[in-house]
């Protein structure tokens, strides 16, 4: 039963290829690390992987922060979802800019970020 499952392909013949419409391929030096012009200058850099987070759909994005880069008070239009990989994420839910209330993400949780809700994150 096990040997069944494998994908194993005893009978000499080629492999199929990958079909590019069905399994999209992007190597990491392809993807290059951004800075977004609207935020201070090396505060965030973004390397989008797919999508447009400014577009309805499906997006990923990574997102990586300058130690103790803050932002101002901001919302999106749709929800986002997002991963703290490593380090510390801060982040606090209204319209003030008061770091001393931040809520702490830590890597290996995540965060759900509500449309249309104010959120300042550090």
């Amino acid at each position: 039963m096990l040997l069944a499952a494998l994908p194993l392909n005893l009978s000499g013949a080629a492999a199929s290829p990958i079909d590019p419409a069905q399994t999209i391929i992007k190597l990491p030096d392809a993807l290059a690390w951004k800075s977004n012009p609207a935020n201070p200058e090396r505060n965030v850099d973004m390397r989008p992987r797919t999508g447009d987070v400014d577009a309805p759909g499906l997006t990923l994005t990574l997102a990586r922060w300058r130690p103790g880069a803050m932002s101002a008070s901001h919302t999106y239009a749709t929800d986002r979802f997002c991963v703290v990989v490593s380090g510390i994420w801060q982040r606090r839910r209204g319209a003030d800019f008061d770091p001393a209330s931040y809520a702490h993400g830590l890597a290996g949780g995540h965060v759900l970020r509500v449309a249309g809700t104010p959120i300042t994150t550090g």
